[in-house]
């Protein structure tokens, strides 16, 4: 069974926001802790699709990664859940008061994150 508490991200810089800190002490961490769920998920999504990933060119790789996290509004609920199911009672709160920012960043670090490791 695989480990599910949240890797501890160590960076260099110190945030400037709340909403800053909160990426880097909540988002980063669940998102490298959900990172094989993430991958699996977008695997099946492009198989769904009927998207020939392994015969795409880089930059075609890359308008896929960006279409469907952007695009697919039941996939990009669904990436998003993933994320928000592992927060707590507090960081929920932080959430829902800046909902709209956090997901925006949600998917980008997302997009980056499938981005680095399948193209």
């Amino acid at each position: 069974m695989k480990d599910t508490t949240r890797p501890i991200i160590i960076l260099e810089k110190t945030a400037d926001s709340e909403i800053e800190k909160f990426q880097n002490q909540t988002l980063r961490p669940i998102l490298k802790m959900q990172n094989d769920l993430l991958i699996s998920f977008f695997q099946n999504q492009l198989l769904e699709k009927k998207i020939n990933w392994e015969k795409s060119e880089e930059i075609k790789k890359r308008e896929i990664i960006h279409s469907i996290l952007q695009k697919e509004i039941s996939f990009r609920s669904l990436i998003i859940g993933l994320v928000c199911g592992q927060f707590n009672q507090e960081e929920t709160g932080l959430y829902l008061q800046n909902k709209t920012e956090l997901n925006k960043r949600i998917i980008s670090m997302t997009i980056e994150r499938i981005g680095s490791q399948l193209i």
